[in-house]
């Protein structure tokens, strides 16, 4: 599983790195942690929640416009889905007696939207130039050290 370290990698003199490398490592995290929460490893759960967070913002504040520019129904679907997963994120915050249940409709819906995303808008996504891409990358790393300077 990716590390911190990992995630935000931009090293003096380095290039940044692609972003669709970036989102699919949070895929890969976000997988990982409820691979932890399914062996009994409960305290993950806020993790998550706040690792969901932070790639959605991020992904609303620099990719979706991109992304509507190539296809726009699957950007609107998109967002609608990360809008179900606010929602459960937000029945979580209310109640602990339902976690199971909500973290199985988490995991369920996170699924379903990493499927649709890496199958469906990273290959429209990956018709970006490079250097762009890269660019992008550094932006993303950037704004989420910001959103964890923050949370």
């Amino acid at each position: 599983m990716p590390d911190e370290a990992m995630l935000n990698r931009t090293q003096p003199g380095s290039e940044p790195r692609d972003f669709l490398e970036l989102l699919a490592e949070d895929h890969r995290t976000v997988e990982g942690l409820f691979g932890r929460y399914h062996e009994g490893d409960t305290s993950v759960m806020g993790e998550v929640c706040a690792r969901l967070h932070a790639h959605m913002t991020l992904e609303e504040e620099l990719v979706y416009t991109i992304l509507s520019e190539r296809d726009e129904q699957l950007a609107r679907h998109a967002e609608h889905e990360h809008e179900q997963v606010r929602d459960i994120i937000g029945e979580l915050g209310q109640s602990s007696a339902n976690a199971p249940e909500l973290m199985m409709h988490l995991e369920a819906a996170v699924a379903e939207h990493v499927l649709q995303e890496e199958s469906r808008a990273f290959p429209l996504l990956r018709q970006i130039d490079d250097e762009l891409r890269r660019q992008l990358g550094g932006r993303i790393a950037a704004r989420r050290q910001e959103l964890q300077r923050a949370a």
